[in-house]
């Protein structure tokens, strides 16, 4: 998947099923600029067996099953890389990124934890705790639900709106959970938790977090495919994205192509 035409020359650089897909009006970063787009092709993958004939162009979004045998497992390929799947921390609380967790909620709706490894993962990556003891799926379920209730209640304090109540009950109820607690060792302090621990850390930055000196600051990404919600703390609350690199970038290069589609149409004339 590219911004560009030809990108076919790529096939003899593939062994297994392989399908080229151009994205008209794209930039550099085809994961944050069309996410919809790379997320359909990852679910789109599942159907690959076999390699279309060279030269194939794919513009459909669902494949066709061959009755061939199956070659190399196929890839989803981007002009930057593969999708990407690693967790961000870019939102200035990690009640924040734990939200975010489900990304393009307006399209795509990308979720992250997908199976109890990811969430673990999360947990450690975000410096809240040191090691998990490996969750379940129940684990991932709940751990869902009571993202989508801090999401919730961050809307609404954003919005000035009331508290949804069910919303309101689950994270109060797991910031009534013990959290994790840390413990000195020889190498220093290392904190160890259950994934229930680690989610009752999490509701409680949420509760500090909604009812402190932070809320004022709190906004959307202004890139209408993302939805995270941040803690503006930048001289002058002037920050517009959660994340230069995420999202800042991919407008700063809309704003270069137009200037300069704009300047050589001035010049034909």
């Amino acid at each position: 998947m590219s911004s560009r035409s030809g990108g076919a020359g790529y096939r003899d650089r593939f062994t297994g099923a392989y399908a080229h897909r151009t994205l008209a009006g794209i930039g550099h970063n085809v994961p944050q600029e069309a996410p919809s787009a790379c997320a359909q092709a990852v679910v789109d993958v599942d159907h690959f067996e076999a390699a279309p004939a060279p030269g194939t162009t794919v513009s459909r979004t669902r494949l066709p099953r061959p009755s061939v045998p199956a070659l190399a497992p196929a890839r989803v390929t981007c002009q930057t890389g593969d999708v990407n799947h690693e967790h961000a921390f870019v939102c200035g609380n990690p009640a924040l990124d734990f939200a975010a967790t489900l990304r393009a909620r307006r399209t795509a709706r990308f979720e992250m934890f997908t199976t109890p490894d990811r969430l673990d993962a999360w947990f450690v990556e975000s410096g809240l705790v040191d090691s998990v003891v490996p969750g379940d799926e129940a684990d991932v379920e709940r751990a869902k639900a009571v993202r989508e209730a801090i999401y919730r209640l961050v809307t609404a304090r954003r919005d000035e709106r009331d508290y949804d109540e069910p919303a309101l009950g689950l994270v109060n109820d797991a910031a009534r959970r013990p959290p994790a607690t840390p413990q000195l060792t020889r190498d220093g302090r290392r904190t160890e938790a259950t994934v229930e621990q680690a989610l009752s850390m999490v509701a409680r930055l949420a509760v500090e977090l909604l009812s402190g000196p932070d809320v004022p600051l709190l906004k959307e990404c202004g890139n209408p495919e993302c939805t995270r919600v941040y803690v503006d703390r930048s001289r002058g609350t002037r920050r517009q994205w959660c994340g230069m690199e995420s999202c800042g970038n991919k407008f700063k290069a809309a704003a270069y192509r137009a200037r300069k589609k704009g300047a050589s149409a001035a010049a034909r004339h």
